[in-house]
């Protein structure tokens, strides 16, 4: 590798910050080693590439279980931490003159507003909060909250009331947007299963077929069709809305093996979903008992859950199953927050903000060269959280492009309307429902602006919006969140996307139709409308999502097209375009794999790296 000097001085002093003795003379020195010097050459440094909540976790763990002497350099290109948590806190003005009314703050959220304490993942997220030391500013929403149990979709021109109960269910069966699909749904007990095989198969037909089921994908609208045996309401009404509001994405593109992976195990195990539920094994003649590798990958799960139910404490999981979700006063910004100030106050680590990375490459001397705008760093390995076609073009040598940016993502309009409460005149609430919000499926006909939904955050976490001035009112604005985009917009070119002021006017209309709010509180001056263009923010796991990302697996343990694997355990992948893309998806694998990294640190030189991030996607090697 050739570097200057200067270059390298200030790479080496990016290393250790608190060692100003390091010269030019000694940089020198170490430009002019040896080869086979260089190639034993260790910086004891990880870069963490992106600085949103999948590199901020990775950056903690690892600065937290890191042997001694091991240092963590966080490169962020934002003036900011937390990525797509954006939280805001904004102030409601009364008209000039207004001497009775008192200003009232609300809390505005750009991306995610809130987490669910549930499952493995969500155990991880929690003994993170607590770690953190603010367990106690966490504002819980019990699962008997409204907002808990009031989910509605709007089909075809009213809003539908999910059940939320089991005493709920009979009223489902006259909700219009379930029209047709109870029907579908009892055509799916007997609907052919992809999986089923006869039992004279030979050892080699049993193999090849047992290669196609791990190969094979299928898109969710693709598979729930197939399983209805050519019905679309079920698709199209329920599950395309639920979609829209998780991933903002297409059940047309998206792959049912990546975000509903669960229905397609139990087609393969059972045969069939409702056989699931009611065939006990012995009377289903489609039942096929799990493989060993998916026994032990169970058993793998159930430990891992174990373990995070043992580190929280009995007490503490058993208060959780009672809480739907949870977020903080001043929103979920309070958690990149603190994540920040603990990796400020470590002695081992540096933050880079309003740093941008150009370029990662391997040095002659087998460490990787981190291209900034701050300079050069010199390192061991980086840790990357940025998105997967961000990452592709960065990296020297490539990797396969199609395994990196084999995917999509989407863009999603967020427009925050918050209306003052004194605007509300007599009433005692301005929302004709009360509940978490509503998803807009695509079946809907008439959505010119592609509205996916509308979340009622006032009604979610009233206590983040209080009034000032000592007031004591018990009313607070009535604040919204309107989603438009996303698949709605798949096929527009980046400059074709809707102004801010088409985003604004969308909205507004968005919550005249649906919700009946009128025009003149939308348009009145002490109303407050925020929109922003979040681009490609959500990633889509599009049809072929786990095998590509088992490719790119190997694609960095093994080396690709006749190469070498030059960045076996220099490159590790996390973050939401890999393996999840909720916060707490994100934060679990982002620490399992700086876990494993720790665990290779730990045990010195000569033992193997294999480190990438995406071995909870790995298939068996020959089969790819």
């Amino acid at each position: 590798m050739s570097r200057s000097p200067p270059e390298l001085a200030l790479a080496l002093r990016q290393l250790h910050p608190r060692r100003g003795w390091l010269t030019a003379q000694s940089c020198r020195l170490r430009r002019h080693l040896s080869c086979s010097q260089r190639l034993l050459a260790k910086t004891d440094t990880i870069v963490v590439l992106g600085g949103g909540i999948s590199g901020l976790a990775s950056a903690l763990h690892l600065s937290r279980s890191l042997p001694k002497g091991k240092k963590v350099i966080l490169v962020e290109k934002e003036n900011r931490l937390g990525g797509w948590i954006q939280s805001e806190r904004r102030r409601l003005t009364p008209p000039a003159g207004s001497t009775e009314i008192q200003e009232e703050a609300v809390l505005l959220e750009g991306g995610p507003r809130s987490i669910r304490p549930t499952g493995y993942s969500g155990l991880v997220m929690l003994d993170l909060v607590r770690s953190l030391g603010i367990w106690d500013r966490m504002l819980l929403v019990p699962k008997t909250a409204a907002s808990a149990r009031n989910r509605f979709i709007w089909y075809p021109d009213l809003l539908n009331q999910l059940p939320s109960s089991l005493t709920a269910l009979p009223s489902m069966f006259r909700l219009p947007v379930m029209k047709g699909v109870i029907g579908e749904l009892l055509r799916e007990f007997n609907a052919p299963s992809r999986f089923q095989r006869p039992k004279s198969e030979s050892p080699g037909e049993k193999h090849r077929w047992a290669r196609r089921e791990l190969l094979e994908d299928e898109s969710v609208e693709g598979f729930l069709t197939r399983r209805v045996r050519g019905g679309t309401k079920l698709a199209h009404n329920i599950v395309s809305a639920v979609m829209h509001g998780i991933y903002a994405g297409d059940i047309r593109r998206l792959s049912v093996r990546s975000i509903l992976g669960f229905l397609w195990e139990t087609e393969k195990v059972h045969g069939g979903l409702l056989r699931r539920f009611l065939l006990p094994p012995r009377l289903n003649s489609r039942h096929r008992p799990p493989g060993p590798e998916q026994i032990a990958l169970k058993a793998q799960e159930r430990e891992a859950l174990e373990r995070a139910q043992e580190k929280l404490g009995k007490q503490v999981v058993n208060e959780m199953k009672q809480i739907s979700v949870y977020s903080f006063p001043e929103g979920m910004q309070e958690l990149p927050r603190a994540i920040g100030e603990a990796l400020g106050a470590a002695e081992n680590v540096q933050v880079l903000t309003n740093t941008s990375c150009s370029a990662l490459r391997i040095a002659d001397d087998g460490c990787v060269a981190v291209k900034t705008s701050s300079g050069t760093i010199v390192c061991d390995r980086v840790v990357s959280s940025l998105p997967a076609a961000t990452l592709n073009a960065l990296l020297s040598p490539a990797l396969p492009e199609q395994y990196l940016t084999g995917g999509a993502s989407a863009n999603v309009g967020v427009v925050n309307i918050a209306i003052p409460s004194w605007l509300l005149g007599d009433r005692k609430r301005l929302l004709k429902v009360e509940g978490f919000g509503f998803l807009v499926p695509r079946s809907v006909n008439e959505n010119k602006d592609g509205i996916l939904g509308v979340v009622f955050d006032s009604d979610s976490l009233p206590a983040q919006d209080v009034p000032l001035g000592g007031s004591t009112s018990a009313r607070t604005p009535t604040k919204l969140t309107v989603m438009m985009g996303g698949a709605h917009w798949q096929d527009l070119p980046r400059d074709q996307l809707p102004s801010q002021k088409a985003l604004i006017e969308g909205a507004k209309a968005a919550v005249v139709r649906y919700l009946d709010v009128p025009h003149e509180m939308l348009d009145d001056p002490s109303t407050l409308i925020v929109a922003r263009m979040q681009s490609d923010c959500i990633p889509w796991y599009t049809v072929g999502h786990p095998v590509r990302m088992a490719k790119l697996h190997r694609a960095i343990l093994d080396g690709y097209h006749g190469q070498e694997a030059p960045w076996k355990g220099r490159l590790a992948l996390v973050g939401a375009s890999y393996t999840g893309v909720s916060v707490n998806d994100c934060v679990a694998r982002a620490t399992e794999t700086a876990q494993k990294i720790v665990e290779e640190e730990t045990r010195g030189a000569g033992s193997e790296r294999k480190t990438t991030g995406l071995e909870i996607l790995a298939l068996p090697c020959g089969l790819l």
